[in-house]
């Protein structure tokens, strides 16, 4: 009888983590769709593309590639 308990508190433990990965990748969505319909996620990309581009040399080039 003990086992049988254990398995449903394991599976209600899974059950509320599924539900906590699922909320945040709706918020996460939702966060980006609104910055993107506002035009501010481009100011984003245009950081991070300057980032990376700060750091290109010859080295980094044969590494990626």
């Amino acid at each position: 009888m003990k086992n049988n308990s254990y398995q449903d508190k394991a599976a209600n433990k899974n059950w509320i983590g599924y539900l906590l990965i699922i909320l945040l990748s709706v918020g996460i969505f939702g966060w980006l769709a609104i910055n993107v319909t506002a035009g501010k996620i481009f100011l984003i990309d245009t950081e991070a593309f300057a980032i990376t581009f700060a750091l290109r040399s010859r080295f980094m080039n044969i590494l990626m590639e």
